[in-house]
């Protein structure tokens, strides 16, 4: 169901450049590139994610959008809101895109209201409702409110920017008032090279046509003002919500770069010989070949699936977790052992509610097992170190942790 919903995505992508540019091969080309936009593809192969659902429904709502259809455009921009919070910034930029574009009030105001209520209520009201008692409460005085305390604070959502204050207008406030060590966490080197990462597979064709990259603002300052590695990261979910706004203008960008070379005699009249008839196959042909530097996961699949003895290694190890333990495991083998009530993920997020090593709270669980397949790409990852180190590492030589089993690699691990 993920993959299908993402694929239709590249409808309303289809009819966005036919309209636009004039042509179904144009249309076709920039659908042909959307299912090959590396973001959607590593994602549509990730466990299950919701973003991917509204990401496709908003793109629909911004087809209806430019055709003036309201009530389709509010039928998808609010199915699109039940999915995240987060979504609800992308509607809300709507209205914005509305006020640059010069729309009636009817596709401005709603968005802005709409998107901006939702995002507050849910961010303030919904989510922190079904926080366990004490879990929004402050650390004690003289302890960092990073992401080490999460999910201190007044919402889980704004513990992952604690960094810059307690509470929403304690966030707006430092940043407004601290503008320099705002940019100075902004624009990294690293920070940087993932916006050109996002653009280059369109060919820098959204600069031709900046207003509908309005959509995204929010989202893009969510990613940049974080100090986690994965919301700039381009292979991560966290990019999703900026595809609408990138597409859209990527498609006005091409239609803008026809109109000038037209206007200026570079195109002759109303042909298009050679290679400027074929320009949207080539434009298709471009973003398959970037799939190679950008890691395409399709081939990863192909090439490093997971034969018959590491599925039936897996299996062997999850028939020795009884039902009822409490246990924690890497991601790709996680869905294998639902349905239980007691599962966490491994390594441990700073918010993983279950203690490790030195992490002792009288509130969170004592695990009975961990299951590790040591080549999962999370154990390596600098926001999930408990206490400097990798946690496979402390897990290795806790006194504690007894290492019960292995198979193919795969390492099951009983607390004594």
């Amino acid at each position: 169901l993920q993959i299908l919903a993402s694929g239709l995505g590249a409808i309303p992508v289809y009819l966005l450049a036919r309209d636009r540019l004039g042509g179904n091969l144009e249309g076709l080309g920039f659908g042909a590139s959307y299912l090959l936009y590396p973001t959607l593809l590593h994602t549509a192969l990730n466990p299950f994610q919701v973003r991917l659902f509204a990401l496709t429904l908003l793109l629909f709502g911004f087809y209806f959008y430019e055709r003036g259809n309201w009530k389709l455009f509010y039928a998808m921009a609010l199915l699109a809101t039940l999915a995240r919070t987060d979504v609800a910034l992308v509607v809300m930029m709507f209205g914005v895109y509305g006020m640059l574009t010069r729309r009636s009030r009817l596709f401005v105001v709603p968005p802005l209201v709409i998107g901006l209520g939702y995002f507050a209520l849910s961010t303030f009201v919904i989510t922190p409702s079904f926080a366990f008692p004490g879990a929004l409460t402050p650390p004690p005085p003289g302890v960092p409110l990073d992401m080490s305390c999460w999910p201190c604070g007044t919402s889980p959502q704004l513990a992952y920017y604690a960094h810059l204050g307690t509470s929403g207008p304690g966030i707006l406030n430092y940043i407004f008032t601290h503008p320099l060590q705002v940019a100075q966490i902004m624009f990294t080197g690293a920070k940087i090279q993932y916006l050109v990462l996002l653009i280059l597979p369109l060919a820098m064709l959204p600069l031709f046509a900046p207003r509908p990259l309005a959509l995204g603002l929010p989202i893009v300052a969510l990613n940049l003002l974080s100090l986690r590695g994965s919301q700039f990261d381009y292979q991560s979910h966290y990019s999703l919500l900026l595809i609408p706004g990138l597409y859209a203008a990527a498609i006005y960008g091409a239609g803008n770069l026809l109109d000038y070379l037209r206007a200026h005699g570079r195109l002759s009249g109303g042909t298009r010989p050679g290679l400027v008839k074929a320009w949207p196959i080539v434009w298709a042909v471009w973003a398959l070949v970037l799939t190679v530097p950008y890691k395409n996961p399709v081939l990863r699949v192909i090439r490093s699936h997971e034969s018959a003895a590491y599925v039936e290694a897996g299996h062997d190890l999850i028939s020795m977790v009884g039902p009822a333990a409490k246990v924690a495991v890497t991601s790709k083998l996680g869905p294998y052992l639902l349905p239980r009530r007691y599962i966490y993920n491994f390594p441990p997020a700073p918010y993983s509610p279950y203690n490790l090593g030195p992490r002792r709270r009288s509130d969170y669980s004592d695990l009975d097992y961990i299951l590790v397949d040591p080549k999962n790409s999370a154990l390596d990852s600098r926001d999930n170190l408990v206490n400097g180190e990798p946690a496979l590492d402390l897990l290795r030589r806790l006194p504690n942790w007894k290492l019960v089993a292995s198979k193919q690699g795969i390492e099951l691990y009983k607390r004594q």
